[in-house]
């Protein structure tokens, strides 16, 4: 996550689960799944930019296997959401 992403987790409340070293820059990094693992968040949201939720949903679908081991899975928050409608623009 990057850009304005870290932004939009400020202003919602939320917080990263990754630790302060690997926590979203301005700049779009690549989280590696032993990374999620390791910090085994709350939620999973699936929302890329550039994807409407079609594709999310169907990327998540697609690594089920990969997200079965998260705390996420098993409390049933993982959610796919459309990344053109709400990701992808800049904006309050």
């Amino acid at each position: 996550a990057g850009h304005w992403i870290p932004d939009m987790f400020e202003w919602s409340g939320c917080t990263s689960s990754l630790d302060s070293s690997q926590k979203p820059t301005r700049k779009s990094v690549r989280i590696l799944w032993e990374q999620l693992y390791d910090c085994d968040p709350d939620v999973v949201l699936i929302g890329c930019c550039g994807f409407d939720l079609k594709r999310n949903m169907m990327d998540s679908i697609q690594a089920m296997d990969k997200l079965k081991p998260l705390r996420a899975f098993r409390e049933g928050r993982i959610y796919a959401a459309d990344g053109n409608l709400f990701f992808a623009r800049p904006g309050p």
